[in-house]
């Protein structure tokens, strides 16, 4: 089938999307100003945020404009393909107290955004392209994403070659949206925080870059800059208590991991247990190291707290 699902209806409930066919976006088209607009997704429950009864099982989509799945409503997804070749073209978006198993997503651009609480992500295959994050923690984030369990996903690749050409303006490394673990700007009083990752296996050996986490970006788009989050220096925004436990790395990433609290935005309280890269057991920050950029975890601004353990 070519098309979209769309739910016309506020707080969507009891809606099914079962089977084992074909959702495509191929040859679809859209205005210039739907472009520019955050419209056009695969299947879309994002008319409000209290619904009930969503679920999409065992259908694949292809070629989407815009993401393959968005719902800020509570949806549960299993067994579901995802594939895309496009920058915009992400992945899954869900509402609180969500549910993603059992599922593979190859998308060009961000794989799965977590800019809400207390989902259950679990039992995932993911083959990361060039243009997103495996993981994204935000993106202008504004509220607070928590209770988030992450468990039990295979990385089996990642197509990420390089950073962008040009090192962003307010921090001190080139940026890279396409870490396995990115956030790009927290809008005041936003934050990520109280959140579990565990039993993660990055199978890919030339890893670009693990983590890049910031609180607010001033991106030079094609338009001029642009400011992602909130620039206010006394602005509150935190990435807080995050856990990553048993992941492992095939090989040493080409590129240094970096946290970057700036610009009124705190990260802090960072536990790594049993972080392995290449079969050895990181338990300092000194040995997050990378093949082209000098070794070990790159902090800079308003960052605490951050151990490494078996």
């Amino acid at each position: 089938m070519i098309g979209t699902f769309i739910s016309a209806q506020s707080n969507p409930s009891n809606i099914t999307i079962r089977g084992s066919g074909i959702l495509s976006g191929i040859n679809l088209t859209e205005t210039a100003t739907e472009h520019n607009q955050w419209r056009n997704h695969s299947i879309d429950f994002s008319n409000g945020n209290r619904g009930s009864g969503l679920l999409i099982e065992g259908i694949t989509i292809t070629d989407p404009l815009r993401s393959c799945i968005i719902s800020y409503n509570p949806v549960n997804i299993q067994h579901v393909k995802l594939f895309s070749w496009n920058h915009r073209n992400d992945g899954i978006t869900a509402g609180n107290d969500s549910r993603v198993e059992d599922s593979f997503i190859k998308v060009q651009d961000d794989n799965i955004k977590l800019y809400y609480s207390n989902q259950i992500i679990r039992r995932n295959v993911i083959w990361q392209q060039v243009s997103g994050a495996v993981f994204k923690f935000a993106w202008n984030l504004s509220g607070t994403a928590e209770g988030n369990q992450v468990s039990d996903i295979d990385l089996i690749h990642s197509d990420v070659f390089s950073d962008y050409s040009a090192a962003e303006e307010d921090r001190p490394d080139m940026h890279s949206t396409s870490a396995v673990f990115s956030a790009m700007g927290f809008k005041e009083d936003a934050a990520f925080q109280n959140n579990l990752f565990s039993g993660i296996r990055i199978e890919e050996k030339n890893l670009l870059r693990l983590m890049s986490l910031r609180m607010v970006s001033s991106h030079t788009g094609p338009t001029g800059t642009k400011v992602w989050g909130d620039p206010d220096p006394t602005a509150s925004k935190f990435i807080d208590n995050l856990t990553f436990e048993n992941i492992q790395l095939a090989g040493v990433p080409y590129k240094q991991s970096t946290l970057y609290g700036n610009v009124g935005g705190t990260i802090r309280n960072f536990s790594f247990i049993n972080l392995s890269v290449d079969g050895t057991v990181m338990t300092n920050s000194a040995m997050l190291s990378s093949r082209n950029d000098g070794t070990g975890l790159l902090t800079d601004g308003n960052v605490f707290n951050i151990s490494f353990s078996r």
